[in-house]
């Protein structure tokens, strides 16, 4: 390659790698601002993440250091949405578990009473179940 194609192709790959910083930018901030990324996709944030370490690696094993600086931009970006999606919902689940257990031990005291309240009617149906059983019993000896 001479120094003029080299100069040329050089200068393409840091120009996409610029585009690959800037295009990166506004979704980490938005993420960042909002402190969370619900609404992006799990299974996309999941395969770009595995992409990113796989081409990654490539570009180290082969000396690509140019291709390889994009990767780790896009590496670094979608470990940050994945922190804010992945860890962010963990604690939201936590608390969310947490009231729920508040929310369910005031159900189990109503449940306890409607559970009592059954018991009390069960005993009674089948009070009156043994009574017709007893008549049945009577009336054929």
């Amino acid at each position: 390659m001479s120094g003029e194609d080299a100069l040329w192709a050089q200068t393409f790959v840091w120009t996409a790698n610029s585009i690959g910083l800037i295009y990166n930018i506004p979704q980490i901030i938005h993420t960042y601002k909002r402190k969370k990324a619900d609404d992006i996709s799990s299974s996309f944030l999941i395969l770009r993440f595995i992409s990113s370490i796989m081409w990654t690696f490539y570009c180290i094993y082969f000396q690509m250091w140019d291709v390889g600086v994009s990767w780790t931009i896009s590496l670094i970006s979608t470990l940050l949405i994945m922190y804010y999606k992945f860890n962010i919902q963990l604690i939201n689940f936590q608390n969310n578990s947490v009231i729920n257990v508040v929310y369910n031990h005031t159900d189990t005291i109503d449940m306890t009473n409607d559970v009592h309240n059954l018991s009390h009617d069960t005993h009674i149906i089948n009070d009156i179940i043994y009574e017709s059983e007893s008549e049945m019993d009577t009336e054929t000896t």
